[in-house]
């Protein structure tokens, strides 16, 4: 690897790096839940990854990676709570699903939402940089929302995530369906 900072990972440096730490045993699995048995390792090589990612990434940049954990919560609640906030992740997913949206297309998607919500809504998530805002000059005007690369970078880095915890939810449910037999 040329570089040993992460911060400059391309995909194939990644991708490198997760088939070592599964290869050499950096990360080990263990779990006494039987559900999570069909949960593969690569889940674990990525968060040890990323783990490290991020306090590279936050090295580089000057920025002190939360060694306490209490604080490290706190702000990532804050995050939490601005990005997650009721109808955000409603809104990336559909943009993100239709690559760009109009207002009453979103809202008609989005179901019960009044205007000013959805408006207050969009606004949150363009000035967080998430999604972007195109006025197309027609009379009468209309409004077009996209995902920024920053947002579409947010989706893809939840895709992992949300596949683990479906995988999760399926092995959970799969040994609810075997109860242990204790009659033997």
């Amino acid at each position: 690897m040329a570089s040993s900072s992460l911060s400059g990972l391309d995909q194939e440096t990644l991708a490198e790096l997760l088939k070592s730490a599964m290869d050499q045993g950096a990360v080990r699995v263990e779990s006494s839940s039987p559900a999570s048995a069909g949960i593969p390792g690569p889940f674990a090589a990525l968060a040890a990854v990323c783990h490290r990612f991020s306090e590279e990434l936050a090295h580089d940049a000057s920025v002190p990676f939360p060694a306490v954990l209490r604080e490290s919560v706190k702000e990532n609640l804050k995050i939490i709570e601005t990005v997650f906030a009721k109808w955000s992740l409603d809104i990336l997913m559909i943009t993100y699903l239709s690559k760009a949206v109009g207002f009453q297309e979103l809202k008609g998607s989005l179901g019960s939402i009044s205007s000013r919500v959805l408006s207050v809504r969009l606004r949150q998530l363009e000035a967080l940089g998430l999604l972007r805002r195109e006025v197309i000059n027609e009379h009468p005007p209309r409004t077009r929302y996209s995902l920024t690369p920053d947002g579409l970078t947010f989706a893809q880095l939840g895709e992992p995530v949300l596949l683990f915890l479906r995988m999760r939810a399926a092995a959970v449910r799969g040994s609810a369906a075997l109860p242990d037999d204790d009659s033997a």
